[in-house]
């Protein structure tokens, strides 16, 4: 009631006013270490001196409990998320205190003693703008923050501080609570409330999968959850296996193509080639842009050339050996002509083959042609001494 206390709260007001609003905050409170109300930055002069620990006009509330934690703790705290009676919203939402200390005379603090705590309401509004912009998270991703009921058991009941993107999810039916129940390890947010980090693909509140990542929040005791259905991760992922497959058909049929060009490529010099060979004119063959089949070419053309070679070799030796022959011939036939004796050759079978001029005058004969092929036996009556060389027989007769 002193004018001092009047003075100082309508200039704290005055000046932290418009600081406070703009960063979403309605309400702030000064509380005694008994948790008697000490000042408020809303006027609630009537309220002042209140008792707003458990024990006080409102009994078991998150603002009590918080009290309680500071004291204990020493430290800055947050609330449990639920209904706050003394905000001025009179909405659902998450307490910050911090316990204030004395200064001693020489500068330093005496952090075993609590003279005040400072209460102010937590900006959800802030967290939700921020949360709620999905930036990056497509048609179905987004961002939830739970906090468990009850600390000790978290499977007590999870309070979820952030909205759902899809009102679907906001109540889950009955399968998903007992899903939730029996497999809590298949929802992200469990893991989080467990204080673990980790992603992988779980369920959210309608139970369908989702991939998520999740982490806990120490200093909020809050787990938070990043996830996104499967459906739209898998779509690019889907999409991207058709472009592949695509992609490899056009591939396939462009190789097929130039196979196919290169087969003709090579083909159709291979095929002159052969053409020329089989008209006896690949030295008039003219080599192209395919070096393997312009080796073959040379070799080919050097192949035929020594053969060629070979070939006029011999027949100029078969000419030669023929001219030899027929100059032996001639030359037996002139000594068998010139013989003053009568000669014949016979087959093993006794017949006639060959004879000279001498034996033809001497049986009477007029040519040659007359007697070969006749058995001796015909030409002569007397007995015939012969002499047999291999598949003929030479026989003398004496006139």
């Amino acid at each position: 009631e002193s004018p001092a206390y009047q003075g100082n709260q309508k200039r704290f007001r005055k000046e932290y006013q418009v600081l406070l609003n703009s960063q979403g905050i309605d309400d702030l409170f000064l509380l005694t270490p008994e948790g008697e109300l000490f000042f408020s930055l809303r006027p609630m002069d009537r309220e002042t001196g209140v008792n707003l620990g458990s024990e006080g006009l409102y009994g078991e509330t998150i603002l009590s409990s918080l009290l309680e934690k500071v004291i204990a703790e020493k430290r800055l705290s947050v609330s449990r998320y639920g209904h706050i009676e003394q905000t001025k919203s009179l909405s659902s939402g998450v307490l910050m205190a911090i316990p204030l200390f004395p200064a001693q005379l020489h500068g330093e603090v005496d952090e075993q003693q609590v003279i005040a705590i400072l209460v102010r309401p937590f900006s959800l509004r802030q967290l939700r703008d921020l949360l709620e912009s999905y930036s990056g998270l497509g048609r179905s991703g987004e961002v939830v923050i739970a906090q468990a009921r009850d600390a000790e058991n978290i499977h007590n009941g999870v309070n979820f501080i952030s909205h759902f993107r899809h009102p679907d999810q906001t109540l889950p039916d009955q399968a998903c609570q007992k899903i939730r129940l029996n497999s809590p390890e298949r929802f992200s947010s469990m893991h989080a409330l467990r204080k673990e980090d980790g992603a992988g693909w779980m369920l959210n509140n309608s139970r369908r999968p989702v991939y998520g990542f999740w982490t806990w929040l120490p200093e909020l005791e809050w787990g938070m959850v990043v996830r996104q259905s499967r459906d739209e991760i898998m779509a690019p992922i889907f999409q991207l296996q058709q472009n592949i497959l695509v992609a490899t058909l056009f591939i396939l049929l462009f190789l097929i193509w130039m196979v196919q060009r290169q087969a003709r490529f090579l083909a159709t010099p291979i095929e002159q080639l052969t053409q020329f060979s089989e008209a006896d004119k690949i030295e008039e063959y003219q080599t192209g842009a395919i070096q393997e089949v312009n080796q073959l070419t040379t070799t080919l053309q050097q192949m035929v050339a020594v053969l060629r070679f070979s070939q006029r070799s011999l027949e100029q030796r078969v000419e030669q050996r023929t001219r030899e022959l027929q100059e032996q011939t001639r030359e037996t036939e002139s000594i068998l002509s010139s013989m003053q004796e009568g000669l014949l050759v016979v087959n093993p079978r006794g017949r006639l083959t060959r004879t000279n001029q001498k034996f033809v005058s001497l049986m009477g004969s007029g040519s040659e042609s007359q007697l070969l092929g006749k058995p001796l036996g015909e030409l002569f009556r007397v007995p015939l001494k012969m002499h047999f060389f291999s598949d003929c027989c030479v026989s003398s007769v004496l006139e």
